[in-house]
């Protein structure tokens, strides 16, 4: 049949007779298949508190490989293109869950750079996916989300007032909320 998002995936060492690889629907079923354990795995990061230490000595939640490998099938699933992935990926909410991730993970790059990739991918790809354009912008309230975390941003690097400087114990440094000890600097 037709390869998936019309004339097929490249895919290295899968060509069609025209030269282009194209993904049968056996194939992207099986895929779409993994949906449902895929969302539950992503979701236990919720569940999860532990922790990893980053160099400046702070506790951050920790992402993990496999949710990590997850959410690059997700942003594979994404860049098929396909009508029948984006209303699977809809239906299962796994979208919402990436959204969730990338906004816990603050730390973690690479989560972010797949997500970010995730999003763009949907955003940029024009009336032929504003099904999942309109679901990221009411159910996965993603403008809400940045406008949240800009804001919070913007708290965080506000100056301390002089009567909040006060209180803080002689040899503490401004990041003390963020478990930096000036001290440990010297």
């Amino acid at each position: 049949g037709e390869g998936v998002g019309g004339e097929g995936a490249e895919i290295e060492g899968l060509e069609g007779e025209s030269g282009v690889a194209t993904l049968s629907e056996e194939v992207v079923g099986k895929l779409l298949s993994s949906l449902p354990l895929v969302r539950v795995y992503l979701l236990s990061h919720a569940r999860d508190d532990r922790t990893v230490t980053t160099q400046s000595r702070e506790a951050v939640p920790k992402l993990g490989l496999t949710r990590l490998r997850l959410v690059r099938h997700v942003e594979a699933l994404v860049k098929l293109c396909s009508p029948r992935v984006d209303r699977a990926l809809e239906k299962e909410g796994v979208l919402t869950v990436c959204l969730d991730m990338l906004f816990k993970y603050e730390w973690t790059s690479v989560l972010h750079q797949s997500v970010t990739r995730i999003v763009t991918w949907i955003m940029d790809a024009g009336p032929s996916r504003v099904g999942l354009q309109a679901y990221l912008v009411t159910e996965g309230a993603i403008l809400q989300r940045i406008l949240e975390a800009d804001a919070h941003n913007e708290s965080a690097e506000r100056p301390e007032s002089q009567a909040e400087a006060s209180k803080r114990e002689p040899g503490r440094g401004v990041f003390e909320g963020r478990g930096r000890d000036v001290k440990g600097l010297e």
